[in-house]
């Protein structure tokens, strides 16, 4: 023994709070393209309810002047979750490096 004690300093516990149902939190989802097929069905295949992503997926298409995404392409979900009610907040395309 060398007379050494150790002493925590700047140590703060805080007891994790249960959530009232009012907390958003935000969820990130990477859906893979690993061959050529539309933007819907990835969504579906995902487990996504058609109901809930008809808008995003008219809009990519209208962006993109298609609703297919080629092999080798990424489609990031960010995803807001209130209580038990989620919602697509945004969605980006990446292929390769180029977003």
């Amino acid at each position: 023994s060398y007379g050494v004690r150790i002493v925590p300093e700047n140590v703060t516990v805080a007891p994790r709070l249960e959530s009232d149902g009012l907390t958003t939190e935000f969820a990130e989802d990477i859906i893979p393209f690993r061959a050529d097929r539309e933007i819907m069905d990835a969504f579906l295949d995902s487990g996504y309810a058609k109901d809930d992503v008809e808008g995003m997926v008219q809009a990519l298409a209208t962006l993109l002047g298609g609703s297919r995404l080629r092999a080798g392409a990424v489609l990031r979900v960010g995803i807001e979750t209130r209580g038990d009610q989620s919602r697509i907040m945004r969605s980006s395309i990446y292929n390769g490096e180029n977003h």
